[in-house]
């Protein structure tokens, strides 16, 4: 379970995400960019924490070593709710 505000902390980035970058799309687990994102915007913020690593980048530019990459840098596993996808 999501502890509360963290999944409408999520949304809320995604939203900013979405304003600020204007190539996102939304799934009910995912936000992400077809397109690259500005310098420090993520390619994808992940809405649920059950969201898949597949579900995230399927979609987003994997060029320059875009994968997934949570705000704290690990890159071995998903990132869990409310934390990003961006280039490495």
């Amino acid at each position: 379970m999501v502890r509360a505000g963290v999944a409408d902390a999520a949304r809320v980035n995604a939203r900013w995400c979405d304003v600020v970058c204007r190539t996102g799309t939304f799934t009910a687990r995912v936000w992400k960019s077809a397109s690259r994102t500005p310098p420090l915007y993520p390619d994808a913020v992940t809405l649920d924490p059950d969201a898949t690593a597949a579900e995230v980048l399927d979609g987003i530019d994997l060029s320059n070593g875009a994968g997934p990459e949570s705000t704290t840098g690990s890159t071995s596993r998903p990132s869990p709710c409310g934390r990003t996808a961006s280039p490495g």
